[in-house]
């Protein structure tokens, strides 16, 4: 009916890529537990704005507001059909890598980005991405190289916009809305 509708509350799936395949339309399989999987798939044709296609990889998180279950185009398989890419979202990062920059994002006071490290005091601003900081050179240098920091910091618009997700307690970790 071209109504927009306001969604009873605010979610954010969010899993890390396992396999991608492109065969008729694009299909992602996610690890959403130890033990557990989810499909992705959509028909959208478009280009996406809010990611780059070859970002579409194992290893790689995905974000998707308002995600919800429903039958595949199998007729069978049971996963997320999204076909609106602008609810898609990207990160080259692991999930778990994610989540700790998130963690360390938000944390007050500011702790040091270096994944070891928890110093909160005497911390240096990144040049690359205003918002991480880090306690030394060496452990600045450290993470950029080792810990591959600049894949997310080419990405700090998308990662606020997960932070204020979470800051404003819409996001879950697995989360999955049932119609």
């Amino acid at each position: 009916t071209g109504e927009h509708t306001q969604p009873l509350r605010h979610y954010c799936f969010v899993a890390q890529i396992t396999e991608v395949s492109f065969v008729n339309r694009p299909r992602i399989t996610v690890s959403i537990s130890p033990t557990e999987t989810a499909i992705i798939e959509s028909s959208s044709r478009s280009s996406p704005t809010t990611f780059a296609w070859p970002d579409l990889k194992p290893g790689n998180t995905i974000a998707i507001m308002y995600a919800t279950k429903r039958i595949l185009s199998d007729g069978v398989t049971l996963g997320i059909r999204q076909d609106d890419l602008s609810f898609v979202y990207l990160f080259r990062s692991k999930l778990a890598q994610l989540v700790s920059y998130a963690t360390k994002w938000t944390c007050k006071p500011r702790e040091c980005f270096h994944s070891g490290c928890s110093r909160k005091t005497m911390l240096i601003v990144c040049a690359q991405s205003p918002g991480a900081v880090y306690c030394c050179n060496g452990h600045q240098l450290e993470g950029m190289v080792k810990e591959q920091h600049r894949n997310l910091f080419s990405q700090t618009k998308d990662l606020s916009w997960l932070l204020e997700a979470v800051n404003a307690g819409f996001y879950s970790k697995y989360a999955f809305m049932d119609l």
